[in-house]
């Protein structure tokens, strides 16, 4: 989906990608920087948040491109979708770039006006799936 260049800085959307999530993109650069030496370029990214705020809520992740790193489009027109959080450090400029081709792209960001975000939480123990069904079984056969 994603095409990482250290040396120039880029991020390149692959072929047929009209939309992204900012984290997942986040994601996979830190997988990228992970493996072989990638480590050895300037980070691409300063994310700020997903902290705890209660034991529902997070803080909402916010990512800004950093180091001058730039995002560029699929090289088609189309519509880009971003949704998340995206600015670039400091403030000033575009986090995405131009394609090198003569195309129009038109760039849709859905940011979040909330700061905070409903934790998601997985109930592995299907034990307690089971308790939970029983006890609300109990409780309809008692309003019937």
């Amino acid at each position: 989906m994603y095409v990482f260049s250290g040396q120039s800085k880029i991020i390149y959307l692959q072929s047929g990608v009209i939309s992204f999530d900012v984290k997942n993109l986040y994601s996979s650069w830190k997988d990228w920087v992970g493996s072989g030496d990638n480590s050895k370029f300037l980070p691409a990214f300063l994310p700020i948040g997903g902290d705890p705020i209660s034991s529902t809520k997070n803080v909402a992740g916010y990512y800004f491109l950093t180091n001058d790193w730039r995002i560029r489009p699929w090289e088609s027109s189309h519509s880009l979708n971003i949704e998340g959080n995206l600015f670039v450090n400091g403030g000033t400029g575009n986090p995405l770039i131009p394609t090198t081709g003569n195309y129009n792209v038109f760039i849709n960001i859905s940011t979040s006006s909330d700061s905070t975000i409903e934790q998601v939480t997985n109930i592995s123990d299907n034990s307690t799936l089971v308790r939970i069904e029983s006890k609300v079984d109990d409780v309809t056969a008692l309003v019937v």
